[in-house]
């Protein structure tokens, strides 16, 4: 097992270098998911190292920026209440130091807001905006295993049944034609409702994909806001038979999607309700609501 290199400690749950217990600690807004950041420095030309509350460890060079927009050795942070040019990561003579370039919400290092530039520690909490990170003063990777893996564009388990949950106990199964192979499988769902009532319907190539594609997503992820796939994840794994698909693909995907759900007497509300299966969130993609989990073989 790894141990957390915070606290030390040997965890049976870590989320990359983290146990759970610290990764908490570092602060985060509902909205929040392992894709909103990434840095364009090298690693290779890694002087120190960030890590995010999903246990993603960032490379920072000598002279980093933070802020919303992609530039040239900036930490990008794709969310609206990072500022364009938030902040800036910078070795001295005297150590790491971080200044912060008159952001809206402000950068703060172990839970103090500060006006102009802070020397850090080993170790401290760097805050920007509302989504924290522990700097790590060390060129050398911090030791674990990042959680927020790619999804293959063909899953060797795309032909395994699954079953989702809904809030009332609803059950829908998700069953994959036994004659396709992964990457152009079909299938049906059947849906049986509170009052034992049982309904199904066939699934085209492109609306199984989808749903299986995010109950994947949120079987992988602890965290809620982890469960979302990108729009430009979908573009990328669904079988369009376009050699470019567009958001405007994926929505077309989702709306057919959803009116075959209604038509087994899923309740199906559009967008972020609160009792949608298929919930869409601005710039972070969809996710699927219910609780899936794989089928035991024998079902």
């Amino acid at each position: 097992m790894v141990r957390c290199v915070v606290c030390s400690n040997v965890s049976p749950r870590m989320l990359g270098p983290l146990c759970v217990a610290c990764a908490t600690k570092l602060p985060r807004a509902d909205w929040h998911v392992p894709k909103l950041v990434h840095s364009n420095v090298a690693s290779n030309r890694a002087e120190v190292w960030l890590i995010d509350p999903w246990g993603q460890r960032h490379a920072v060079g000598d002279r980093t920026s933070v802020g919303r927009l992609s530039q040239f050795d900036t930490l990008v942070i794709s969310d609206r209440s990072v500022s364009a040019d938030h902040a800036l990561l910078r070795k001295s003579a005297s150590g790491w130091k971080v200044r912060d370039r008159g952001s809206t919400n402000g950068t703060h290092v172990n839970g103090q807001r500060f006006v102009r530039e802070q020397l850090l520690q080993h170790l401290c909490i760097i805050r920007f905006s509302s989504l924290g990170f522990y700097f790590w003063n060390d060129s050398e990777l911090p030791t674990g295993e990042c959680v927020a893996a790619p999804l293959s564009t063909a899953p060797a388990n795309a032909l395994r049944s699954m079953e989702l949950i809904g809030p009332l106990r609803q059950r829908l199964l998700l069953r994959p034609h036994a004659a396709d192979v992964p990457v152009n499988a079909r299938g049906m769902v059947q849906f049986f409702d509170p009052m034992g009532a049982v309904k199904h319907d066939q699934l085209s190539r492109l609306q199984y994909q989808l749903l299986h594609r995010l109950c994947l997503q949120a079987m992988a992820s602890d965290f809620p806001d982890g469960r979302f796939v990108s729009t430009n994840e979908l573009c990328r794994v669904l079988p369009f038979q376009s050699p470019r698909p567009t958001s405007a693909n994926v929505r077309q995907v989702v709306k057919t999607l959803r009116c075959a759900l209604r038509a087994i007497g899923i309740v199906e509300a559009e967008g972020t309700d609160a009792h949608a299966m298929i919930e869409s969130r601005e710039y972070l993609g969809y996710r699927i609501t219910w609780r899936p989990r794989y089928l035991d073989t024998s079902q």
